[in-house]
C-alpha cells in the first residue's frame, strides 16, 4: 500500500476542477426541518457527557483535587469505576465524598 503523500499542485488543481464539475455540493443531503436540524446539532453530544449533571460533577471534582492537592492513581490501584469525563482514576476518598453530596442533593428532591 502507497504511504499516503501530500498532493502535488497539479493534483490539487485536478480534483478542485473535478469537484467544480460534478458541483456536489448540490447534491448533499441534510436534516431540512427545524426538528430535523435541532436533531442534527446535538450530534456531537455522547452518553451524557456534556450534560448539566456531568458538568457540575466534573466542577466538583476539579475543585477536590484543587482544595486538597490529590493526586491520580494508577487504575490498578483504583476503585473499578473511573471518571466518564476525563478517564482518569483519582484517589478512592474523593468518590466517597463527591457520592455522598450525591446523595445529600436527592434526598432533598
Amino acid at each position: 500500500m502507497a504511504a499516503n503523500k501530500p498532493w502535488s499542485p497539479a493534483r490539487r488543481a485536478f480534483q478542485a476542477a473535478v469537484a467544480r464539475k460534478h458541483r456536489p455540493w448540490e447534491k448533499s443531503t441534510g436534516p431540512k426541518t427545524p426538528a430535523g436540524k435541532a436533531r442534527a446539532s446535538q450530534n456531537g453530544i455522547q452518553h451524557g457527557r456534556f450534560s448539566e449533571r456531568e458538568l457540575d460533577l466534573f466542577a466538583k471534582i476539579r475543585a477536590y483535587i484543587e482544595a486538597t492537592g490529590a493526586k491520580p492513581i494508577h487504575p490498578a490501584k483504583a476503585r473499578s469505576w473511573t471518571c466518564p469525563l476525563c478517564r482518569t482514576c483519582l484517589a478512592p476518598s474523593i468518590w466517597d465524598e463527591l457520592e455522598g453530596d450525591e446523595d445529600d442533593e436527592n434526598d432533598n428532591e
